[in-house]
């Protein structure tokens, strides 16, 4: 009997995240939302890489300039 009760309780204690996480209140257009917002965040880091890959290849430019006058 104690057995018994004990299982019940450690299933009852497993199933409680379970819910939780279930009834959290994401649909399906809460998803897509964030999906859209994180992409326009990648797009956003894509264009700032891109803007200092650019600027370390001009400052590399200029340095070799530089050697070649030395």
């Amino acid at each position: 009997m104690v057995k018994k009760m004990s299982m019940l309780a450690l299933a009852g204690l497993l199933a409680l995240p379970a819910t939780t996480f279930a009834g959290a209140g994401k649909t399906p257009q809460d998803l897509e939302g964030k999906i859209e917002e994180l992409a326009r965040q990648l797009d956003a880091l894509k264009t700032q890489l891109a803007e200092q890959s650019e600027a370390m290849t001009e400052y590399g430019e200029k340095d070799n300039y530089m050697d070649d006058l030395m």
